[in-house]
């Protein structure tokens, strides 16, 4: 567990000790080393992540001889089989996954975010245990996120082109398609106020489930019609959380915070974010699709807080931030599948981490 809460107090002390305005060498290196240590822990852990990656495990031992039999999208299933056809072990495969998936998602994020520790931790603390779980939808968000580059230069082809890309790992991809219509101005209050309403109003009823079961029966897709049957009580933690980034966003739209068509589409997505939240209230396995718009959540709320004139109220919210997304962060890492990431196991060490899932093994 070490390891984990220094690579949490490294990225959430600095934001106090540097200079955020500028992006000096000595920020630039530290941010470099950080992602790449963060990544080194993930890609050489050995079998963390629930019952998913003792699954992936079985997949890619077995995608030679027995093909796609799970029927995952084209992208994973090809990946699988070039790294086993190679006779590398699954660890290898672990290992090129989780570099695709943090560097790409942590470097986007420290690209666009000026406050760039704040909004590496924002990432951190939602999304990098999730990465050791969710492997297809994370490398899908990794490449989705970089059609951002495309869409910032307006090259359309090539923007449709990386979505699609992503699709071929986790078809859930394709839903980021919704930036192209955020990337103009900022949402207006009333378009928040409204989309936040259905949204929760939508979040209460199981509707989503309903749709999710119809579209996998319709389609075909075994696993959506599986995911549309694992609705259940409403977690009041998340209504709390989203009911608070919903309030922080309405109050945002009082005050001229973003100025340019780059910054309004990640406040955007920021709203977004939020109306899906709203939207799966009932159904924690959909929740995970909110997490494309996570670059969203971690680029804007650092923007809001450096607009903040006052310096003693600046730094009282910046700590409040950061003292809650660490507390959610040790959250994740306490309760989630019974405490199966922790203690931190990797491939170099040999010892019974009798996690829950270890006798999948």
């Amino acid at each position: 567990m070490i390891i984990y809460l220094f690579l949490l107090v490294s990225i959430a002390i600095p934001d106090f000790l540097f200079n955020n305005r500028k992006l000096t060498t000595e920020k630039y290196i530290y941010i470099v080393v950080y992602i790449m240590l963060a990544t080194f822990v993930a890609s050489f852990r050995d079998m963390i992540g629930g019952y998913d990656i003792y699954i992936y495990k079985s997949y890619f031992d077995s995608v030679g001889e027995f093909g796609n039999y799970y029927n995952y999208e084209l992208g994973y299933y090809y990946s699988n089989l070039l790294l086993s056809s190679l006779d590398f072990e699954f660890s290898i495969f672990v290992f090129v996954s989780s570099t695709l998936i943090l560097i790409s998602t942590f470097s986007m994020v420290s690209i666009y975010s000026r406050l760039s520790f704040l909004a590496l931790l924002i990432l951190f603390a939602k999304f990098y245990l999730m990465s050791y779980v969710y492997i297809r939808q994370g490398i899908a968000m990794g490449v989705a996120w970089y059609s951002l580059v495309y869409l910032f230069k307006d090259e359309r082809l090539k923007y449709i082109s990386i979505l699609v890309l992503a699709s071929f790992f986790h078809l859930s991809a394709l839903i980021f398609a919704v930036t192209y219509f955020c990337y103009r101005k900022p949402f207006s209050k009333k378009i928040i106020v409204s989309l936040f309403t259905i949204t929760f109003l939508l979040g209460l009823t199981p509707l989503i489930s309903y749709m999710t079961s119809f579209i996998g029966d319709v389609s075909g897709i075994s696993k959506l019609s599986k995911y549309g049957g694992n609705q259940g009580g409403i977690n009041f933690f998340y209504i709390l959380e989203a009911f608070g980034l919903a309030f922080l966003a309405i109050l945002t739209t009082q005050f001229k915070v973003f100025f340019t068509k780059k910054q309004s589409l990640f406040f955007n997505l920021f709203v977004v974010y939020v109306a899906t939240n709203l939207l799966v209230l009932r159904d924690a396995t959909a929740l995970r699709y909110s997490w494309y718009y996570l670059i969203g959540l971690a680029v804007a709320i650092p923007h809001i807080i450096e607009y903040i004139k006052n310096k003693p109220t600046r730094m009282i919210i910046k700590f409040s931030v950061v003292l809650y997304f660490s507390a959610l962060f040790i959250r994740t890492l306490l309760i989630w599948d019974g405490g199966d990431f922790s203690p931190y196991k990797s491939i170099f060490q040999d010892f019974d981490r009798n996690g829950r899932w270890e006798h999948m093994g």
